[in-house]
């Protein structure tokens, strides 16, 4: 087996957690003997999926979904940047956590507007506080102008949503897919369920698309990996 197909196998390996001997490997003609094989090495040890690669497949489902994006375009090396422009940041970001049914990392808001109001707000709560101090404020009225600025805060940030439209230390759709799943992965492994043949399917075809480039219609269980797909 050439190049290409050892880093497809490692690939298929990493993703499903399996481990494929040369001997097996050898039997696999057709992409649906790959899927079969596949199957049956995770139905044998209940493998659940991995839940990087499943997020990630979800999160490209819904973009191809929501702004017909095509499918060889969304590789996990993409930049966020281009895809999820500033303009309509917060509406593009909601509707896709809304069609992954899972919650995004959040937007920031800009460092400028962020260190603007936790310093005005520190600022308003230690001039409570020493005048309190000083006797300038009673107990009671003390407490009650801290209260204030910690209500002053929330309302700040609050107000100040529809500005946070700044991924948080995100570059590629790979980065994206590992924040939503460190914010889901309560949900995910609660709900998770072992690998379906359609969902199989689907990961290798994005893994075959990945490593070697060629159209999903090409991609049909009875097409020959060698002959068919170019595969060496």
């Amino acid at each position: 087996m050439g190049l290409d197909g050892v880093e497809l196998l490692m690939a298929v390996e990493e993703t499903f957690d399996i481990s494929i001997a040369d001997e097996e490997a050898a039997t696999v003609i057709t992409v649906g003997d790959l899927q079969s094989l596949v199957l049956s090495k995770v139905e044998a040890v209940a493998n659940a999926p991995c839940l990087t690669a499943h997020v990630f497949y979800r999160m490209r489902r819904a973009l191809m979904e929501l702004y017909e994006v095509p499918r060889m375009e969304l590789a996990p090396a993409l930049p966020l940047t281009p895809l999820i422009p500033m303009e309509h940041r917060r509406a593009h970001w909601d509707s896709l956590g809304g069609s992954m049914n899972l919650t995004l990392p959040a937007l920031r808001r800009p460092r400028a507007l962020v260190w603007a109001i936790n310093l005005s707000l520190l600022f308003f709560m230690i001039s409570a506080f020493l005048a309190g101090q000083f006797g300038a404020l009673s107990l009671w009225m003390t407490l009650a102008f801290l209260v204030a600025g910690a209500v002053l805060w929330w309302l700040a940030y609050r107000v100040t949503r529809p500005f946070a439209v700044h991924f948080p230390n995100l570059r590629t759709l790979g980065d994206l897919a590992r924040a939503t799943l460190h914010n889901n992965t309560s949900t995910l492994a609660a709900t998770r369920q072992t690998w379906s043949a359609p969902l199989v399917w689907e990961v290798l075809c994005g893994l075959i698309i990945e490593k070697i480039g060629v159209d999903f219609d090409e991609i049909t269980p009875d097409a020959r990996i060698v002959d068919d797909l170019g595969i060496e």
